[in-house]
């Protein structure tokens, strides 16, 4: 998967999502999306990407942004990712400006406190 739509298709051909309503057999991409969202900050999961500089950049931060802000907001939360990939130049600062701050961390020291980068 390398965008949000390649993402969005697999979803539908693995029928890995039901929705709770659908019109003529149809549901829309933001109800998929909202769905995975909402199942990520209620479950515990693993979550694995790898070669991570193929994805496209504005999926591969929104799906950043989601694991970041869900591990900020639950502490309780098992969910971890682990992502490969061959440059992280400027990912801090790219991820601070969309993750949400809390009342007692700046932007950046939410993505700092819960996103650890080893270089291999």
């Amino acid at each position: 998967m390398k965008s949000l739509s390649d993402y969005l298709n697999i979803v539908q051909a693995k029928e890995l999502f039901s929705p709770f309503y659908y019109s003529k057999g149809k549901y829309n991409d933001n109800q998929i999306f909202d769905f995975h969202i909402d199942w990520i900050a209620e479950n515990n999961s693993l979550f694995v990407f790898e070669e991570f500089q193929n994805v496209d950049d504005k999926f591969s931060l929104e799906i950043r942004r989601i694991v970041i802000n869900n591990l900020e907001a639950n502490h309780r939360s098992g969910t971890k990712i682990i992502m490969t990939s061959e440059d992280e130049t400027g990912l801090i600062n790219r991820l601070g400006e969309i993750v949400n701050e809390t009342e007692y961390k700046t932007k950046t020291l939410v993505v700092k406190s819960n996103l650890q980068i080893i270089a291999l």
